[in-house]
């Protein structure tokens, strides 16, 4: 069995807080909880690293988990500095399908993983050529932004990807080809099943968004992560954890 560990938006910023949050607290001890605890085969961060793309932030980050680095992704979402990163952190499995984005492919006990840069808050005809061409029935997704509307209200009005709408139809003209996600952005957890379209929500370390209010409300300040088993025969088995810290 071969583990992934997704963990994001974990918003790291110049100072010690964001808007009040320990983030890097939080972060520190869910690393504490996860990747110094047991082993993991793959370790994606899904984007909003930073709040405001601090340099600074990412070198902490950097240097924090150096002795993981060559099984790192580091994904960016619309908070994120890609020339910081740059700057900051490694990129095994980097794809140069487009400059300045950062979208990645590997394969991982048979299972073919795409990572995909959501940081314009859109995707480009070419990432979506690219992630129709490269799936397969063994592939999983990662993206920052949900491809599709959630039922959440706040998040799906006011912070929904650009052109959602246009990548839900390019998606559904290939009903034979089932597209799995596993995204961030929405500080929540949730699994959303739509004809051949999968997501599965991961929530933020640094709080959730309550997903039943159509205006901005925070549910709960649990630290949240996921776990993603990869099978011999190539099934997946997926689940997120919680940490609360006072």
């Amino acid at each position: 069995m071969k583990k992934i560990l997704q963990i994001t938006d974990t918003h790291l910023d110049e100072e010690l807080t964001t808007h009040g949050y320990d983030v890097y607290g939080k972060l520190s001890l869910v690393l504490r909880e996860t990747i110094e605890k047991e082993d993991f085969d793959l370790i994606i961060f899904s984007g909003d690293i930073t709040d405001k793309g601090s340099l600074k932030a990412y070198q902490w980050l950097a240097e924090k988990t150096k002795k993981y680095q060559d099984k790192i992704i580091w994904m960016a979402g619309n908070h994120d500095n890609i020339a910081h990163m740059e700057k900051a952190l490694n990129f095994p499995f980097r794809v140069k399908l487009e400059k300045n984005k950062l979208n990645y492919q590997l394969n991982l006990n048979g299972v073919n993983i795409l990572c995909l840069d959501t940081s314009e808050k859109s995707l480009s005809l070419p990432q979506i050529n690219w992630l129709i061409e490269s799936t397969n029935e063994n592939t999983i997704t990662f993206i920052h932004h949900p491809p599709m509307i959630c039922g959440s209200g706040y998040m799906d009005k006011n912070h929904s990807l650009q052109n959602q709408e246009m990548l839900t139809e390019k998606l559904l003209t290939n009903p034979n080809k089932l597209f799995r996600f596993f995204c961030g952005h929405y500080h929540q957890e949730s699994c959303f099943l739509h004809k051949n379209i999968q997501m599965f929500l991961t929530p933020s370390t640094m709080f959730q968004i309550d997903k039943y209010k159509p205006y901005f409300q925070i549910s709960n300040s649990q630290s949240g992560y996921r776990i993603i088993e990869i099978y011999q025969d190539k099934s997946i088995k997926t689940y997120c954890n919680y940490i609360h810290i006072n």
